[in-house]
């Protein structure tokens, strides 16, 4: 079974504003929907 996870991309720029590439930030938030809890309940 496949994870949840949580991804952004964002592009990085020099001073001058001139494009260098993406930044790509994945974080694995499977632990958020472990959670047992009222609120999660419902998710």
């Amino acid at each position: 079974m496949g994870k949840f996870v949580y991804v952004v991309y964002k592009a990085v720029r020099d001073d001058q504003g001139e494009f260098q590439g993406v930044l790509e930030y994945v974080q694995d938030i499977q632990p958020f929907f472990e959670i047992d809890s009222d609120f999660h309940r419902d998710i």
